[in-house]
């Protein structure tokens, strides 16, 4: 039986029908600062990463739609999406038995070869477990951005990530590079995180400007240890670190800050707000 991943916040975190959901991400990509983009777009050519948060679009959709800006026109074979798990735990990396994923835009395929060499490097760290994609938001979110923006088909592989020690960080990344290695193909990696939650904005701020900071100099050691002991949040604090050892293993390490804001700028409530980033590595 052909599994297709339904859409399970269309109508909460998007809207649910095409030309709705069309025109809001459109108006979010036209207010985007092109001329900033265009200057970055000379530096980074095609980007190794996108660090892309997942809230609803009122919120966070104008912040995603600068690292999605930057990817406008382009082609990609492969677009390998890393996100936390917020509805069922486990220890390692959950990967989606579908076929393909559905939005209101249409459905994308899942490449199903790149799962099962992920599995035969590791069936430990990497295993089906689609239970956990049927409810989670993270991924699903930036679906409609990419197929807006993105010239052609593509392929997803939707990764959730759960509870990971810093050995299983690095041995995540150095799967994922080494079958990047392997595969000629042109791979985009999109990770996607929000920063603190439910601070105040002043708060809010401080929390993730340091993680910031720590994101562009790719200082895995200080993102792992902020997180751990709460000084910084970011709901996919893992995917990050995944992405960040497997950029310094490639030597993909520049990383530029595209867009930052928090919730409380379009809530207008100050008292506890989310906070939201857009970035590229290359």
């Amino acid at each position: 039986m052909r599994e297709v991943r339904r859409p399970a916040v269309a109508n909460i975190f998007y809207p649910g029908d095409k030309i709705n959901l069309k025109v809001m991400v459109n108006e979010f990509l036209a207010q985007v600062d092109e001329r900033f983009i265009q200057e970055i777009g000379q530096k980074v050519g095609l980007p190794f990463a996108l660090v892309s948060p997942h809230a609803g679009y009122v919120y966070s959709g104008q912040v995603a739609a600068y690292g999605y800006k930057l990817i406008e026109n382009t082609n990609w074979d492969v677009v390998v999406l890393l996100g936390p798990s917020h509805y069922v735990h486990f220890e390692g990396v959950a990967l989606s038995s579908a076929v393909s994923f559905q939005t209101p835009l249409g459905e994308i395929e899942v490449d199903s070869g790149y799962n099962a060499a992920l599995i035969e490097e590791d069936p430990h760290l990497f295993s089906y477990l689609s239970v956990a994609h049927e409810r989670e938001h993270c991924l699903e979110t930036q679906l409609p951005f990419l197929q807006d923006v993105i010239e052609g088909e593509f392929r997803i592989v939707p990764m959730l990530l759960g509870v990971l020690s810093q050995s299983t960080i690095s041995d995540i990344a150095q799967i994922v590079v080494n079958l990047y290695r392997r595969r000629n193909e042109r791979v985009l990696f999109v990770i996607s995180t929000d920063l603190s939650h439910y601070h105040t904005a002043k708060e809010a701020e401080e929390m993730d400007r340091r993680l910031i900071r720590h994101l562009l100099r790719m200082d895995t050691e200080a993102l792992f240890k902020d997180a751990m002991s709460g000084v910084i949040e970011a709901c996919g604090i893992f995917p990050l670190l995944v992405m960040c050892e497997m950029g310094k293993k490639l030597g993909r390490t520049q990383v530029k800050e595209l867009c930052y804001r928090h919730s409380g700028e379009v809530s207008k409530d100050m008292r506890q707000v989310v906070g939201y980033l857009s970035a590229v590595v290359w």
